[in-house]
């Protein structure tokens, strides 16, 4: 068995929401403060696109939230603030927003949240799409499960694997309870394909940032070791892992 990551590994949180978005209660300066006291170096603020119509947000809107994050980091010197956005994949692959304007972002997570019947090929094309965007830096809760509600979308996990790989791309391990997606046994497919895991909380509220443990739980049940997971690394490390591609 591999030395797997733990929670004192952990260094910063790359899905956290904001009331940005429409179904999160948390303010910014909330989300962040509870961030400081959980002792994270960096977080992601990385509120929905406009493409998910019941809260997303339009470009004006995004501009206008990073001015706001922007005055929030002055005040807060000891973590760094990432303005993130949570994009959606449509069902052909397209990312909300253009080009351009994602290349504004510091962070982003690419994740589906629609089109859930489309078939396993529909579904591998769909995210193969996503993952070759070089705005892209992780994808959100691979199959969109909600455990016991919802099952998750049907995909060639090898090919989805392999593009991941080729375009250094991160998979994210949601800690939420309902979605603990990936699953243990794809964790440990990335593993072995030398694909970079980012374990995030997905939080819609500052008390859900606990949930960085039962993602780091769930990524210890893949074998995932602290050189696998791209949130331990130093701020700077991260931050040139994550600029790489734009």
């Amino acid at each position: 068995m591999p030395l797997v990551v733990k929670m004192d590994d952990m260094r910063g949180d790359l899905n956290d929401l904001t009331d940005r978005s429409g179904d999160v209660m948390s303010s910014p300066e909330d989300m962040i403060a509870a961030a400081v006291s959980f002792g994270h170096e960096y977080v992601a603020v990385s509120d929905h696109g406009v493409d998910l119509s019941i809260n997303g947000s339009t470009a004006e809107e995004m501009v206008e939230h990073r001015e706001r994050l922007r005055a929030i980091q002055e005040d807060n010197p000891d973590i760094r603030i990432l303005f993130g956005c949570e994009l959606n994949i449509g069902p052909d692959g397209s990312l909300d927003y253009d080009r351009e304007f994602r290349r504004e972002f510091e962070w982003t997570v690419a994740s589906v949240h629609s089109h859930f019947d489309l078939s396993a090929e529909e579904q591998t094309v769909r995210l193969i799409n996503a993952i070759s965007d070089p705005t892209v830096n992780v994808i959100g809760h691979l199959y969109g499960r909600y455990i016991g509600r919802r099952p998750g979308i049907e995909i060639d996990v090898d090919s989805v694997i392999e593009a991941l790989r080729i375009a250094d791309v991160g998979l994210e391990v949601n800690g939420a309870l309902e979605r603990l997606d990936a699953s243990a046994e794809v964790i440990r497919q990335a593993v072995r394909a030398g694909v970079r895991l980012v374990v995030s909380t997905d939080s819609h509220h500052t008390s859900e940032l606990v949930r960085m443990e039962y993602g780091v739980r769930q990524a210890q049940r893949g074998w995932a070791a602290v050189a696998d997971v791209a949130n331990s690394l130093p701020l700077a490390d991260f931050l040139d892992w994550s600029r790489a591609r734009r």
